[in-house]
């Protein structure tokens, strides 16, 4: 770490990490925190002050990020094992409200704003419920920028590993040389919308009937409604040419696989054609794509998750604005661009995000798919007493609704008997109290007291 801290780089870590999970929202509110289970979490007899936090996250080099960012994101996709993999992949939004710095503006996809903004890349496998990669750029829409070389990586962190990657992305990835490059890869297949481009409009138009199955298309998400308001399309499975553009011109073509649904009965393009789904995949039923396409919006549920539970939004700037004055005493405002603490920040909250599908999981039945909110509240943020007992920390939890659920894995974690590092290699031990906490209300004269009828004083 930097030069005249007594901090090391697993404090720190373990700080960025922790308060994530303890609800800590801004660094600026660790100078509240009083808490010692929290300041032993971190390795540290009390918590970091937010000024030593925030000056050491700004004195990462961005080559060790990177290096830290490879090694913690090749685990993640390693962790996936063999097998086909359904990963999607886009873009959200992080507005900046700053006057005095020059950023590229963009729209901001929840409000339709034209703001300064920064904006997240992400990648998130859909079954494991976890983020795999991840870039940052400024301005908004990079989805496209950034596909193909998120692609490269996660194939590179798979390794030897066996299986499709199966890409899902909307229509910010749309771009003919990125779909040229990914029909040329034999380990991908991909899966976008269509834009409705006027030429994109006139093929579809030109569609013949015999091109159209004659068997209705209805998805399943309206199966259950009643049969007279099933909306019902037409559906052709037939090929597109897409454009590929280089500096203004048109260098090549790509022919891909078109998955079209056709409503007569609109009048606009986006009526008429409400979905054209582009793949490479020539192998999948047609009416099975539509259907799954849909999950796609999964990562839209991930970021929720990250953003309200877990601060995912909630990142330094990916610039550092310093003021100072000349001899003469006039003001002078420097800007320096360096997204290494965006980067890091969010993919240390990615990788919190993760271990909380993990916690989930390994809780198993109706708790697999719990938010992380919600787990943080029912299991991890619950008050305990700590003992010292020769080279062991016991951690003791108050009783809570629920806690038997809890039991089993708590029983697994103490049979690993598993050293804590950062705490002198002290072998850390869960249970939960027997005996209910001693509640001053308990006591009946207490109680009427404070709730009574007012006859004791």
């Amino acid at each position: 770490m930097a030069r005249g801290y007594a901090v090391t780089a697993t404090q720190w870590l373990l700080t960025a990490i922790f308060s994530v999970i303890y609800g800590i929202r801004r660094a600026f509110h660790l100078d509240d925190v009083r808490d010692i289970g929290f300041a032993l979490l971190t390795g540290r007899p009390r918590p970091l002050t937010h000024g030593t936090f925030q000056h050491l996250l700004h004195a990462i080099a961005a080559e060790d990020a990177e290096r830290f960012y490879q090694a913690t994101a090749e685990q993640e996709v390693q962790a996936l094992g063999n097998g086909t993999r359904r990963i999607s992949l886009d873009g959200h939004n992080l507005p900046r409200w700053t006057r005095l710095v020059d950023l590229v503006k963009g729209k901001i996809g929840n409000t339709g704003r034209i703001l300064k903004a920064e904006e997240l890349v992400l990648a998130y496998d859909l079954d494991t419920l976890r983020w795999l990669s991840l870039r940052v750029y400024q301005g908004t829409k990079k989805l496209s920028k950034g596909l193909i070389e998120m692609m490269r990586e996660l194939l590179k962190h798979r390794g030897s590993l066996h299986g499709l990657l199966r890409l899902f992305f909307d229509k910010g990835g749309y771009s003919g040389q990125n779909f040229r490059t990914l029909a040329d890869e034999p380990r991908v297949h991909f899966y976008t919308p269509a834009v409705r481009y006027p030429d994109n409009v006139t093929q579809w138009e030109q569609l013949q009937e015999t091109d159209f199955d004659s068997e209705p298309f209805i998805f399943d998400k309206h199966a259950d409604l009643p049969e007279e308001e099933h909306p019902t399309y037409r559906l052709a499975d037939t090929e597109m040419t897409i454009n590929v553009w280089e500096k203004q011109k048109v260098v090549d073509t790509v022919t891909l696989r078109a998955v079209v649904l056709h409503d007569p009965q609109g009048e606009k393009p986006a009526e008429r054609w409400p979905v054209v789904l582009l793949t490479d995949d020539h192998e999948s039923d047609a009416r099975d794509l539509l259907n799954e396409f849909g999950d796609h919006w999964g990562q839209e549920f991930g970021h929720r998750i990250g953003k309200h539970d877990l601060c995912l939004d909630i990142l330094p700037p990916g610039y550092v604005l310093s003021t100072r004055r000349d001899d003469e005493g006039q003001l002078h405002r420097e800007v320096e661009y360096d997204q290494t603490a965006l980067f890091l920040s969010a993919w240390l909250r990615c990788l919190v995000f993760n271990l909380m599908s993990r916690f989930a999981q390994a809780l198993g039945g109706g708790y697999a798919k719990m938010w992380a909110g919600t787990l943080l509240r029912k299991f991890i943020r619950r008050p305990a007493t700590l003992y010292l007992i020769g080279k062991e920390l016991h951690v003791v939890f108050d009783p809570f609704p629920g806690q038997d659920e809890l039991q089993p894995l708590l029983d697994e974690l103490n049979a690993k008997r598993t050293p804590l590092p950062w705490l002198n290699n002290l072998v850390v031990q869960f249970s939960i109290s027997q005996d209910e906490p001693l509640h001053p209300l308990t006591e009946h004269e207490k109680r009427n007291r404070l709730f009574g009828d007012g006859e004791h004083q």
